[in-house]
């Protein structure tokens, strides 16, 4: 039990093991991450309107390695997870999205399963050909004909 939704990520960040603790830089992340969650519980609490309520975007940037992962894991979902969770066990409060599959599966846990954008917009293969894109086919219309004049732009 937590004064704050500060409190509880302080409380994660310092039971964090020896091996895992957080660099300069995820802790700055990790604090501006606190306050945003930090204002928008005290909008839940005082239930304001949505259209009065802050709010927050964070962007966390980082080159390979400097454990952008590692702050979303251990610190981001379980905050979300307990401070907004689930209320129908099959529907997550949190959709977490990356741009392909392989960054989906890195960034999942045994408790939050990631979605490609596609797959979380519902935007899925309708077909694996496109019959007006094939080898040979012209703008007339005309199929095999061999003319590659059909790729250059109009000379009118």
């Amino acid at each position: 039990v937590w004064s704050a939704p500060s409190a509880y990520i302080a409380y994660l960040v310092a039971g964090l093991p020896e091996g895992q603790r957080l660099t300069r830089d995820q802790t700055l992340f990790v604090a501006k991450f606190a306050q945003a969650c930090d204002e928008a519980w005290d909008d839940d609490v005082q239930t304001k309107p949505w259209r009065d309520r802050k709010v927050t975007h964070l962007l966390l940037l980082g080159q390979g390695g400097s454990g952008k992962t590692h702050a979303v894991q251990k610190i981001v979902f379980p905050v979300v997870e307990y401070l907004w969770p689930s209320v129908i066990a099959d529907k997550a409060t949190m959709m977490v999205v990356a741009f392909s599959n392989a960054q989906a599966k890195n960034i999942s846990t045994e408790t939050v399963k990631a979605r490609t954008l596609h797959g979380a917009c519902a935007l899925r293969v309708q077909q694996y050909t496109n019959a007006s894109m094939r080898p040979g086919a012209c703008r007339r219309g005309c199929s095999g004909c061999g003319s590659t004049s059909a790729l250059l732009p109009s000379r009118r």
